[in-house]
């Protein structure tokens, strides 16, 4: 058996803001979360990939704005 899982989560694991802890928290976890399993998956020959992508351009945070008002 082998392979290989890829993940996406974001660069957020990395690095915090104030006032999203929720959100950062989550991706920690995830990077938590693959940094184990890679070593339960080694014996197996499966191999684990984490990729964090930096901030895109999207119109998310006024979309966002525009419900919080």
């Amino acid at each position: 058996m082998s392979g290989r899982i890829v993940i996406v989560s974001y660069v957020d694991g990395q690095i915090t803001f104030p006032i999203h802890s929720l959100y950062h928290s989550s991706k920690w976890a995830i990077e938590g979360f693959i940094e184990s399993l890679q070593f339960e998956l080694a014996p197996f020959n499966i191999d684990m990939k984490l990729i964090e992508p930096g901030p895109i351009k999207t119109d998310f945070y006024g979309r966002s704005q525009e419900l919080v008002r």
